[in-house]
């Protein structure tokens, strides 16, 4: 109430005056919150330690989402010993208890063997989980692995569906992946406007290769109007992103004099 200003005039201070006097009395919800609080330093001087400690109590009081916090820690390195081990343990207590975020983080963990067996199948499963539940990174996830045959069978068409999903929820790698699947007509019908309208969407949201994919676009005239300017601009928005490409396609343009010289 207080941390959001329902009924009362917001206060991160306050409110972390008040989620510490529950978290000593060992409430979980509590102690993920102030946790969250010292992560952030809101109300209270940033410190990954305090945080840490107080996603710790809270995840071995059985909250989900000072479970998954905790497994951040762990796989980061912030505020104790980096261990993909740990992390990946915690992660998966959050998961099993049905929390998307997790449940997505969990299937990462197992495509890239990273505190878990590597196994394509237990992914696709844990990224399935997540997606049934409408989390984004679990649908743009497993749309990928459709797309790719990762331990589900290949399909085009639900590599799209789930990547839909996911693009409509402004989730900007799945946008990027179904300028892909438009581009190519892998899952839908090939439509280079289409296209051009999912990199606008994945670039507006600072999406580096879709910038630079939407730039050649632009120099290219597919499915949007020629502009050697609007090819510029989008390169650029790529290459201060340290996008080599990007920054490539931009010297040319620049050389063969279609933009001037910054």
């Amino acid at each position: 109430m207080v941390e959001k200003g329902h009924g009362v005039s917001q206060s991160f201070r306050e409110a972390a005056r008040w989620y510490k006097t529950a978290a000593e009395q060992e409430h979980a919800t509590a102690q993920n919150n102030l946790g969250r609080l010292y992560e952030e330093g809101s109300g209270v001087a940033k410190s990954d330690t305090k945080a840490f400690y107080w996603y710790r109590k809270g995840a071995e009081h059985g909250d989900s989402q000072a479970q998954c916090y905790l497994g951040a820690m762990f796989e980061e390195g912030r505020g104790v010993a980096q261990s993909y081990v740990e992390g990946a343990k915690w992660y998966k207590k959050a998961a099993d208890q049905g929390l998307p975020k997790a449940q997505a983080k969990v299937g990462f963990l197992y495509d890239k063997g990273r505190g878990l067996p590597q196994s394509g199948v237990k992914s696709a499963r844990y990224y399935k989980k997540a997606a049934d539940q409408g989390d984004a990174t679990g649908l743009s996830s497993l749309g990928a692995c459709y797309f790719h045959g990762h331990g589900v069978p290949q399909s085009d068409a639900e590599s799209a569906r789930c990547c839909k999903i996911a693009a409509d929820q402004g989730f900007a790698p799945a946008q990027y992946f179904m300028e892909n699947l438009s581009e190519h007509g892998r899952g839908v019908a090939q439509d280079d406007v289409k296209a051009a309208q999912w990199y606008k969407k994945a670039a507006d949201q600072g999406h580096a290769s879709a910038q630079m994919n939407l730039g050649y676009l632009f120099e290219c005239g597919l499915g949007v109007a020629q502009s050697y300017s609007a090819a510029a601009k989008w390169y650029k928005e790529a290459a201060d992103q340290k996008h080599a490409e990007a920054a490539g396609k931009l010297a040319l343009l620049v050389a063969a004099g279609h933009v001037p010289r910054s």
